[in-house]
């Protein structure tokens, strides 16, 4: 179901889902994405954007510790750093896409920044790390995308 207009929101549509993804030295596969959430629709043709970054992590059995679900705070975790600032190889970085209904296009591409090793481990006994990423963002406007076009 798509918001009303009167609620102050933009109806979108995803073009291109696309992951970005990198892998560690202990050959840990790590996997990012941003989705567009919601677009609020502001005063004089501009939008605020909301946004959400989604990053999994696939782990080789020999990293593998005992399963724990343990809640872990912000300072336990940063606390339980073993080695930070881990080496990675990037092997996909790609632009997701997404059309507004009022015809603008919006390119979100997530960035693997830095990663370090915690001492923890999730309820299936892989890593748990310390991820840092940063988004960029590419806009397409309206009468662009139509020029292109013809």
């Amino acid at each position: 179901m798509d918001v009303p207009k009167e609620y102050g929101y933009i109806a979108f549509k995803c073009l291109k889902d696309s992951w970005s993804e990198y892998l560690l030295n202990d050959k840990t596969i790590i996997k990012i994405k941003t989705m567009l959430l919601k677009v609020r629709d502001m005063e004089q043709n501009e939008q605020s954007l909301n946004e959400q970054n989604i990053i999994v992590t696939y782990s080789p059995k020999d990293v593998k510790g005992s399963p724990s679900n343990e809640k872990i705070s912000i300072k336990d975790l940063a606390e339980s750093v073993k080695n930070s600032d881990l080496e990675f190889e990037t092997k996909v970085e790609e632009w997701s896409e997404y059309e507004l209904e009022n015809g603008l296009k919006i390119h979100f591409k997530p960035i693997l920044i830095s990663v370090s090793s915690t001492d923890k481990f999730d309820s299936y006994g892989e890593p748990v790390y310390i991820i840092q990423t940063q988004t960029l963002h590419k806009i397409i406007p309206k009468k662009h995308v139509e020029s292109n076009s013809t």
